[in-house]
């Protein structure tokens, strides 16, 4: 059969995508290949997820195999021809025992025959599903990729490894924790009937295989309602997404996520803030970090004053670092005291993911969260960072009514 070495190549990769590395049950760690007269089909899984892709092929024959992922895809990025002859060779008993490629030079693969334990798509359990409706893919997979920064491997609440996508009304909230710091993504690019919390590595999975793929359909697979009389399912154990060629399905968490509304006061983002150009931020932050580096935490006072944002380091030995760059206050009084301690690492996760910064601080509180937020036409993000104490914390303002009232 001869099939296009592209499509071919990028269907490999997005089933290695969720291959494991060093599986349990050695199928796992294969590639399903069924083949037909105008199409071949691939498959991959890690019990975790399940991925699928069909490629047409011209001249096809029928057949079943499995094979080493990795080996195909080291052949296949070594062939420059767009086309390549792909067959399988069977053995005296007619089983396939080897899958050759042929462009310009012959590889043989060893494949193995014991297709029908290979775990296949669960599509039987997305017979009672709920729809989520994408409205806007690109806008939704950009919001996906720039709230991973805050999701963590290392809680035992399994749920703060994930992303938590949540109906409200007439809008979606996109959210992330880690305990330490929050994000919430408000949107109209999506709309669920229930919410759910995929795992961080899945979203990252999804954003890969369909970066260049229109969704054409989303599931979600529900338990059985409780609620005779509720519209909204109980729970969703799966989701699926699918275009006209792809499926991919991925457990979802227990959604066991803190009540953030309660956490973040969304309003006093948007009564006043400053803002602060992105570019020279980010700069400014990573010549901080590289100064202390190997501490694990660097904190950092910040003091924000009229129109100059001053960042004051503490580091080990005495040593510290002192910098400032220009804010412009939006519905801000000059004379407000606002001051904190931070962790820079998280601060600059954050602003890394953001493509506008504007901050607002709490007045005059020390140990209140440090809030950012960035205004983009298809969504709002509301990052949340909880600050540090620091000692003998003071600002400019204290300072320099100390210093007048010691000179008087």
């Amino acid at each position: 059969m001869q099939i296009s070495t592209h499509e071919f190549k990028r269907a490999v990769e997005n089933c290695l995508l969720i291959t494991p590395k060093k599986p349990k049950l050695s199928i796992l760690g294969l590639l399903k290949l069924d083949a037909g007269n105008n199409s071949i089909t691939l498959s991959a899984t890690n019990l975790e997820e399940h991925y699928s892709v069909t490629v047409p092929v011209r001249n096809g024959e029928e057949f079943s195999a499995l094979i080493q992922g990795d080996q195909l895809l080291k052949v296949l990025k070594n062939i420059k021809n767009e086309t390549v002859e792909l067959d399988g060779e069977r053995n005296e008993t007619s089983d396939i025992a080897h899958i050759r490629i042929v462009s310009g030079m012959t590889f043989r693969l060893n494949a193995e025959n014991s297709v029908d334990d290979f775990p296949g798509i669960p599509r039987d359990d997305f017979r009672k599903s709920a729809a989520v409706e994408i409205l806007d893919q690109k806008v939704l997979f950009e919001i996906m990729k720039k709230v991973l920064f805050s999701t963590t491997q290392q809680n035992v609440n399994k749920a703060y490894s994930g992303v938590l996508f949540s109906q409200k009304d007439d809008h979606l909230e996109v959210v992330t924790t880690d305990i330490h710091r929050l994000t919430v993504v408000t949107t109209t690019s999506a709309q669920t009937k229930a919410d759910f919390v995929i795992p961080a590595e899945s979203v990252k999975n999804l954003t890969r295989m369909f970066k260049d793929a229109a969704l054409t359909e989303v599931l979600l697979a529900t338990e059985p309602q409780v609620d005779t009389d509720s519209e909204k399912p109980v729970d969703a154990t799966m989701i699926m997404f699918m275009t006209s060629h792809e499926c991919y399905v991925s457990r979802l968490l227990k959604n066991e996520f803190p009540n953030y509304n309660r956490v973040i006061d969304i309003g006093i983002v948007e009564k006043s803030w400053f803002e602060i150009e992105r570019k020279p931020l980010l700069e400014k932050l990573k010549t901080l970090i590289d100064f202390h580096a190997g501490m694990k935490i660097v904190s950092a006072v910040f003091d924000f004053v009229n129109e100059t944002l001053h960042i004051s380091t503490c580091g080990g030995a005495e040593s510290s670092v002192q910098t400032e760059i220009p804010i412009r206050p939006v519905n801000e009084n000059p004379d407000a005291v606002k001051i904190t301690g931070l962790n820079l690492k998280y601060l600059q996760e954050a602003v890394s993911s953001m493509g506008s910064v504007a901050v607002n601080l709490i007045e005059g509180a020390e140990l209140k969260p440090f809030y950012l937020t960035d205004r983009q036409p298809g969504y709002r993000l509301y990052h949340l960072i909880m600050p540090m104490r620091i000692e003998n914390i003071r600002s400019r303002k204290q300072i320099a009514e100390q210093k007048a009232t010691k000179a008087a």
